[in-house]
């Protein structure tokens, strides 16, 4: 796969139209709690690539500890939009100033494991030796990393396993990306140094990094994105905390 520009990148993913937008959700999912995640891209001089920010979250968070994880949290009722609360959160986890990012699109939202109505929201940082200092907020991020962008979409490093999640049959995707020098971004003190050696990026995280980057690079991943007859969980409806095929259901093969 040939490598796009920088500009053309951002341009199919500002104009990229999902087939299952919010608007399209059942009323039940609708109805959950919501949450933003921002997905921070920048170029690195060094490779010549398009990087993605990510975090490993303190090992002592009650909610994914340890976990690989976008700068990203639940919806204040003060914040204006998704992307106000993807840039707070940010901010709040790993310094990033509000005003630095440029948002570019906020993707139709995802359903977390614990039933958030997740938006991940796509920004641009600009060039790697140009980024602010990012200082991890030791409560909540133990490293800040990046990866490459590309790599969600080409398929490296990756597996996945094929599940029951909430009476429905469902494909966690894994990347076990190994973290080198030039990918540590930062660290909180005192960091277990096994923390900062590889990064096991899976489930809603993965998820979105393949749907963005599949979208960025026009390039299909080689493997399916849920199992044999399984669908988003976008495309389902709640029953108590039990997903259900909606009664109009009809079957997609589109991201």
């Amino acid at each position: 796969m040939q490598a796009p520009d920088v500009d053309v990148i951002l341009e199919r993913l500002r104009h990229y139209i999902p087939e299952h937008p919010q608007e399209s959700l059942s009323s039940s999912l609708r109805a959950l709690p919501t949450a933003a995640v921002l997905v921070g891209l920048f170029y690195c001089e060094t490779t010549h690539s398009v990087r993605v920010l990510l975090t490993k979250r303190a090992v002592d968070m009650r909610s994914h500890g340890g976990e690989v994880a976008f700068p990203g949290g639940k919806r204040d009722d003060t914040d204006r939009d998704a992307a106000h609360t993807a840039l707070r959160e940010a901010e709040e986890e790993v310094g990033l100033p509000q005003t630095w990012p440029q948002v570019i699109k906020a993707m139709a939202p995802f359903v977390s494991k614990n039933l958030l109505l997740v938006t991940p929201v796509v920004a641009w940082l600009g060039n790697r030796s140009q980024l602010p200092r990012l200082t991890p907020n030791p409560r909540e991020v133990s490293v800040i990393f990046d990866a490459p962008f590309d790599m969600f979409a080409l398929g490296l490093h990756h597996s996945f396993m094929d599940i029951s999640f909430r009476s429905v049959p469902f494909r966690i995707h894994f990347f076990d990306y190994p973290i080198d020098a030039l990918s540590l971004l930062a660290t909180s003190d005192k960091v277990d140094p096994t923390l900062t050696s590889s990064a096991n990026i899976f489930g809603l995280t993965a998820l979105v990094l393949i749907v963005a980057s599949k979208v960025a690079y026009e390039h299909t991943p080689s493997f399916s994105l849920m199992p044999p007859g399984g669908l988003l969980p976008t495309q389902l409806e709640l029953d108590g905390d039990r997903f259900v095929l909606p009664a109009t259901h009809q079957p997609s093969s589109r991201l």
